[in-house]
């Protein structure tokens, strides 16, 4: 179940590990929905850096390598309906590969893409929000599928890369700002056109 708040973000619950809603601003929300086969990692930052610089970043798949210690490469751009493929290092340090679809790219806004493995499909999203000058970054992923709730407790493993992969992004847009200079936003959130 959404619950809709005022200012856009929403809290999901369902069945929750502590308290059943937690704040907008908490760092890291876990849901499990152990009989709808879903389980939900949600984590968010506030960036020193304008939703402009933060998604030149995050939507430069060819410079992950650079920065990002949860996606270590990736071939392929953020564009919607594309595919990309992304190579992961897991919480226990294994590998992985992913081919994913591009569902969603608003510049400045939002990226999300969709991936599938052993029959869990994995709905990773990046969403970007003005707040003053900097940026409010929700990052998370819902897994669906069969086993998604009951192996909950796997990916709650994942919850420290999350939050390693928003500590990377901070400081990699934060880079941006210094060396290239980024035009302030308007009120949308949106860069100059």
């Amino acid at each position: 179940m959404k619950i809709g708040r005022s200012d856009g973000r929403f809290v999901r619950t369902r069945l929750t590990e502590g308290p059943a809603l937690r704040p907008a601003k908490s760092p890291t929300f876990i849901s499990y929905a152990l009989s709808m086969g879903e389980t939900e990692i949600r984590t968010q930052i506030d960036i020193a850096a304008p939703p402009a610089a933060v998604w030149a970043v995050l939507s430069d798949f060819s410079g992950y390598q650079r920065w990002n210690p949860m996606v270590t490469a990736a071939e392929g751009s953020a564009a919607e309906g594309g595919i990309a493929t992304l190579h992961y290092q897991s919480s226990i340090g294994l590998p992985l590969r992913f081919r994913v679809r591009i569902t969603r790219c608003e510049a400045d806004r939002e990226l999300r893409w969709v991936g599938r493995r052993l029959g869990i499909s994995g709905d990773h999203y990046f969403q970007l929000m003005a707040d003053g000058s900097g940026t409010h970054f929700v990052h998370g992923e819902v897994f669906r599928g069969p086993l998604a709730g009951a192996l909950g407790f796997l990916f709650r493993g994942q919850v420290p890369v999350f939050e390693a992969f928003n500590r990377a992004l901070e400081d990699a847009a934060k880079h941006r700002v210094r060396t290239t200079g980024v035009a302030p936003t308007d009120d949308t959130g949106r860069g100059p056109r």
